[in-house]
Order: structure tokens, then sequence, then C-alpha cells
């Protein structure tokens, strides 16, 4: 029962994370998604792969993403456009 709650969410993090209007909100889906499927190896007893997922996937490269997008807005607005911030 509670693998198939596992997976519904896990379906629905990923449907939500691909449809999202911003991107960092399709960032945080994945970061749900992957704490999720962390919750799914740790239920087919492999503690490690659980742990590594949630810290590799839901942590690291998470962070990543969002530094990587606050860059990408700053280089924007370096070069005249809108970026990610609004002048006042």
């Amino acid at each position: 029962m509670w693998l198939e709650i596992a997976l519904i969410l896990l379906i629905a993090t990923a449907v939500l994370s691909l449809y999202s209007k911003k991107i960092v909100h399709g960032v945080f889906f994945l970061a749900i998604m992957a704490c999720i499927l962390g919750v799914i190896f740790y239920m087919f007893n492999a503690p490690y792969v659980a742990v590594i997922q949630i810290f590799v996937y839901g942590g690291a490269v998470t962070v990543l993403m969002l530094v990587v997008l606050l860059i990408a807005g700053e280089i924007e607005v370096l070069k005249g456009g809108e970026g990610g911030r609004e002048e006042e």
C-alpha cells in the first residue's frame, strides 16, 4: 500500500515538474521527486542508495540548478535584458 502511494506521488511530482510555469517551481518539484525516489529505495531495503539519492539529487543537483538560474539571470541583466530582477 505504501509503495503505491509513493509511486503515485512520484509520478505526480514528475508531471508537476514538467508542466510548472516557473522554473524555480519545477526545480522544487524535482527535489521532492528525488526525495520520494529515495524513500522508494529505502522501501526496497537499499538504505545506502536512498541516502545517496536524497543527498546528491535532492540537495546538490537542485542547489546547482538554482545557482545556474541565478547566474543566467545576472548575465542577462549585464547584457541589457530584464533578467530575473526588477529595477526600481
